[in-house]
């Protein structure tokens, strides 16, 4: 492996010490570098993303070593790339970083974020969290579904087949997709709406509701409307809101280009509006989903202030559940104190609402179902399932 230009690691510096102000997303910002500096090809972008991309990765641990200079953890990364040199790192500008520090506590060495450790311990075997930590620093698989309002999963596999491009069937998710390599935006079975971008525990999140088809279903934090464009493709009637309405901009189009009617409603929904089953996939800290959105790792977020925001969320989306209907409360977050506490306080503030089976992978039923990087493959995801009572 050849070690990257100087000129890719200039841009690779630049953009790090951009994430690292936090205003913008990591991917963005490289999208930015690309378009500023059309000269790069493949490969140079390939090289500064992975400087990037494996930076952040890696934070716990280099800023243990080096401290939170863009330039130093560049440095520190490349000294340990294989056919990196003194020499190297001097045509860098780089200077060469002080020897690794030994024996870091595991969380440092495996990257785990302060937050999560205390959650780490007590919900896996102890043999479990270097593993466990250790995939969420990999990044996520080209995950896809197939829209069945489109074509079948057989169907599109040979699509891809015919053009070179490996897929094979998701372990869990009866629709998903995983791709030897990521398809451009431009990409034919994206563009017609046959393909859509999903990671397959986000799939998940639909495939183990207590849904039956032609039920009128609200999607309470619909976001960019994955999961609503899931839902309809599963024979729902969809209603898709959410409080910041520009995050919806997208979803007309998208349902048009998928084939599916999804009805945006007002953010809070009239509070007569009411629904067989009603999805919350609730603001969250993210955790669960390190693998696609590494800079993550910078946050220190407020967990309490989260939950009590999500308790406030499921209270008001609770509403809108008619009686014998389903109510599921889901994050993308890996805190027990976003996940667990929230739900066990609206339990005891609900008494008309008793718990539902959630679908578990690999078969059977649970009132709440976990998904981990390192036992299921997807990002870590989190859900709860109830019913209202008559």
């Amino acid at each position: 492996m050849k070690p990257p230009h100087p000129t890719q690691v200039r841009h690779a510096t630049a953009v790090l010490a951009a994430v690292m102000t936090r205003e913008r997303p990591a991917d963005a910002l490289l999208a930015d570098c690309f378009r500023a500096h059309r000269e790069m090809g493949g490969r140079d972008r390939a090289h500064v993303s992975d400087l990037v991309y494996g930076v952040l990765r890696d934070w716990r641990r280099l800023t243990a070593w080096v401290d939170t200079d863009p330039a130093a953890l560049i440095g520190a990364a490349l000294s340990e790339h294989p056919a990196v040199g003194s020499e190297d790192l001097a045509r860098y500008g780089l200077n060469p970083p002080p020897p690794p520090p030994h024996d870091l506590p595991w969380p440092v060495r495996d990257n785990l974020p302060e937050s999560l450790v205390a959650d780490w311990q007590a919900l896996l075997p102890a043999a479990e969290w270097s593993p466990a930590a250790q995939a969420l620093n990999q990044a996520g698989p080209a995950d896809f579904r197939v829209n069945r309002l489109r074509a079948d999963r057989d169907g599109a596999c040979r699509a891809l087949s015919a053009r070179g491009i490996d897929a094979q069937p998701t372990p869990w998710a009866p629709d998903g997709l995983r791709l030897s390599r990521r398809l451009p935006h431009s990409d034919p079975l994206l563009a017609d709406g046959t393909l859509e971008p999903q990671d397959e525990g986000s799939q998940w999140l639909v495939a183990c509701l207590p849904l039956r088809r032609g039920e009128s279903v609200l999607d309470y934090c619909a976001g960019a409307g994955g999961k609503s464009l899931a839902l309809a493709a599963a024979g729902a009637e969809v209603s898709a809101t959410d409080a910041d309405a520009h995050r919806l901009r997208r979803l007309p189009a998208r349902a048009r280009r998928a084939g599916a009617r999804v009805q945006l409603v007002p953010f809070p929904p009239p509070l007569a509006d009411r629904f067989d089953g009603v999805l919350v996939d609730a603001p969250c800290s993210g955790s669960g989903a390190l693998r696609r959105a590494p800079e993550r790792r910078l946050d220190r977020p407020d967990l309490e202030a989260l939950a009590a925001l999500q308790g406030e969320v499921l209270r008001d989306a609770a509403r809108h559940v008619r009686v014998g209907g389903w109510l599921v409360y889901a994050t993308c977050s890996l805190s027990r104190q976003e996940n667990e506490a929230v739900v066990a306080d609206f339990a005891a503030t609900h008494p008309d609402f008793g718990p539902a089976d959630l679908a578990q992978p690999g078969g059977g039923g649970g009132p709440q179902l976990r998904l981990w990087p390192h036992r299921h493959g997807t990002d870590g995801f989190f859900a709860a399932g109830f019913r209202r009572r008559g």
